[in-house]
């Protein structure tokens, strides 16, 4: 995608997500000191008489009300979009750390890796590959049984034999 192309797109993201969160309930900075509060530790009553409320109970309410309009302004935003500024996030941290990075600068080395691991994650580049571990010592498929019995006494059969033209 060339740079033009991208651009548009973004700015009809960035046009489609202010448009939806209109409709969202913006938060006070009452509601966001009390959610910051509370990532820090703080109990409810501190969050509360930190934000002009009386008791624990209150500063319960509101912290859970405040994290309930807070996650509406997050499902707002569609995920194509939400993925798109992620996108725009990692592309961003590759561009900025990789000239250091070859140059040898470890720690811009991992800032780029770190990205280039996230961008794989959200892409799905990085999905789980489905193993076959036997780790209870359960009984395998009897095929798969025959298979390795089958490539043991091969490998058996051939040692100490040379093969045409190596040199012992």
């Amino acid at each position: 995608m060339d740079l033009e192309t991208r651009a548009a797109a973004l700015e009809r993201d960035a046009v489609a997500v202010a448009g939806q969160r209109a409709l969202v309930q913006t938060m006070t900075d009452r509601e966001m000191k009390a959610i910051e509060l509370k990532s820090l530790g703080a109990t409810w009553l501190q969050i509360a008489l930190a934000v002009g409320l009386k008791t624990a109970g209150a500063g319960y309410k509101f912290v859970m009300t405040a994290l309930a309009k807070r996650a509406s302004q997050i499902d707002s935003t569609p995920v194509s979009v939400a993925r798109a500024l992620m996108m725009e996030r990692y592309e961003a941290l590759i561009t900025a750390s990789m000239p250091a990075a070859a140059m040898g600068d470890d720690k811009q080395a991992k800032i780029a890796l770190d990205a280039l691991k996230g961008q794989a994650r959200l892409l799905g580049l990085d999905a789980p590959r489905k193993l076959d571990v036997n780790v209870h010592g359960e009984e395998l498929p009897a095929d798969r049984r025959e298979r390795e019995e089958r490539a043991r006494t091969t490998l058996e059969a051939f040692q100490g034999r040379t093969i045409e033209g190596e040199t012992a």
